[in-house]
């Protein structure tokens, strides 16, 4: 082991290039919008058309279908297994 790892001032030192790195570096991902749970709901409801939910949200409808897609998955494979583990009780 070093003579320097424990040194306070290069742990400093290290996390600030680090973050100047990772900002150079950073492809922009990291600052995409979270679906909040309002926007989920109206995807779900399916109540208006997706491109009209699509400029009401601000959201592709691409994006918004994927997560239409992917709300459903999630409740077919939580209703799935809930029945799997009620059938195997019995």
């Amino acid at each position: 082991m070093s003579k320097y790892a424990n040194n306070p001032k290069l742990k400093i030192a290290r996390a600030e290039y680090n973050k100047k790195y990772y900002a150079r570096t950073s492809t922009g991902r990291e600052k995409l919008n979270r679906w909040t749970l309002a926007e989920m709901r109206m995807v779900q409801k399916h109540e208006i058309s997706d491109t009209e939910l699509a400029k009401k949200i601000h959201r592709s409808v691409a994006a918004i279908q994927k997560m239409r897609w992917e709300l459903k998955s999630k409740t077919e494979y939580t209703k799935n297994t809930r029945d799997a583990i009620t059938a195997s009780l019995f």
